[in-house]
């Protein structure tokens, strides 16, 4: 969740530089998160926006781009993520007391933007290649932005597929961390859903403040698992980006 919190704020930073020159954002965001397992994730986290012909960096995500296939209106790339916010400690919560720790890991895969007049939509396929999850999930979201004067509203939808080994690492209970309470669990694939809402709010030409929050229901390979404590999550994130 962290990850698409910054995501979205550099995507919001590089609305500053629509008529600007090419340049960098910078900022500094704080994210507040509720996490299946029934804690509450609270990171402060840089913003970062820069984009070039070849290169595009929004936060913990970098694009090769590739534009001998791309249009104004449609691009593709190459796209890694780095997640933050995903995995656990077993002294997180209670209900993970014994459990293995889970690492956040890199994913990598490929990516397609499509901006119509009426919204924006964006497709992400990615294997997770640190090593940890081994799992493939994939990302669709609808969004549209409207702007009055200084202001601007961008509501959006996401759903984000998980395939049973990244649900299995993330969520499953090994035979090794089975107890008369928590049993074993494989996980299956599942799909999760989100609705969330951006305002940001221009203070000068090249300064933002963002807010951001969100509501996500997680999918039954989640909601199934015996280390599930919530099935609906909420989450909440600020910002401020200077665009150099």
């Amino acid at each position: 969740m962290v990850l698409a919190f910054v995501a979205l704020f550099a995507t919001g930073a590089a609305s500053i530089a629509q008529e600007e020159p090419a340049g960098i954002g910078l900022g500094l965001g704080f994210f507040s998160g509720e996490r299946a397992y029934g804690d509450t994730d609270n990171v402060a986290v840089p913003l970062v926006d820069y984009e070039g012909k070849w290169f595009k960096i929004s936060g913990l995500t970098a694009d090769i781009k590739l534009p001998w296939i791309s249009s104004e209106r449609l691009s593709f790339a190459l796209r890694a993520n780095y997640t933050i916010g995903e995995g656990y400690k077993a002294d997180d919560t209670e209900i993970l007391t014994g459990m293995a720790e889970r690492k956040g890991g890199l994913w990598a895969g490929a990516a397609m933007d499509w901006r119509p007049d009426f919204a924006d939509f964006s497709l992400e396929w990615q294997s997770d290649i640190s090593g940890d999850a081994n799992g493939t999930r994939l990302r669709v979201e609808a969004s549209r932005t409207f702007q009055w004067d200084r202001v601007m509203l961008t509501p959006r939808i996401t759903g984000t597929w998980m395939d049973e080994n990244a649900v299995e690492y993330y969520y499953g209970v090994t035979p090794a961390e089975a107890t008369p309470t928590r049993p074993v669990y494989d996980g299956e694939a599942t799909l999760n859903l989100e609705v969330g809402l951006r305002a940001a709010y221009m203070l000068r030409e090249r300064q933002m403040i963002m807010l951001d929050i969100g509501l996500t229901r997680v999918g039954d390979g989640i909601k199934d698992s015996p280390i599930t404590v919530d099935d609906t999550l909420t989450s909440i994130g600020m910002g401020y980006v200077f665009r150099f």
